[in-house]
């Protein structure tokens, strides 16, 4: 809270501010998809090394970001799904990560042909793909 917010609109400026944060909140960088994402865009930004003693690996993207929250760290970055850095109180998203090192999930829904409920899965589909608090939640279509 009141932190400088970092430039992180390039490849180069995440880079910067990577490595001048004090710490590295992100979720498991072996077993979840966010969190080998983390480790990869480290790679792929040659600071994975330099990096390794600011990690504070947490089970998954949640509690990285609660982790994140309630460490006083001044200056410490987050990184995990939009939607878990915008459901965690006390954190704020800055931006999407810049072009190239980016990851988008896809959603997708369906109804099986032999759904005893279609109609009632289809208005949940419909409900879900039209919410206007969607992109309050992190999920752009």
């Amino acid at each position: 809270a009141g932190d400088a917010v970092p430039d992180v609109s390039t490849q180069e400026a995440l880079r910067a501010a990577l490595l001048a944060a004090p710490a590295l909140f992100c979720p498991n960088i072996e077993t979840s998809t966010a969190g080998r994402h983390v480790a990869a865009v480290l790679s792929q930004l040659g600071i994975r090394q330099e990096m390794e003693a600011k990690l504070r690996v947490h089970p998954n993207g949640a509690k990285a970001m609660a982790a994140l929250a309630a460490s006083g760290i001044d200056g410490a970055i987050g990184s995990t799904q939009a939607t878990e850095i915008l459901n965690t109180p006390g954190i704020t998203l800055i931006a999407h990560l810049p072009e190239g090192v980016g990851l988008l999930t896809v959603y997708t829904a369906g109804v099986t042909t032999t759904s005893p409920h279609a109609d009632v899965a289809r208005t949940l589909i419909a409900a879900l793909a039209g919410s206007p608090v969607r992109p309050e939640l992190g999920f752009e279509v």
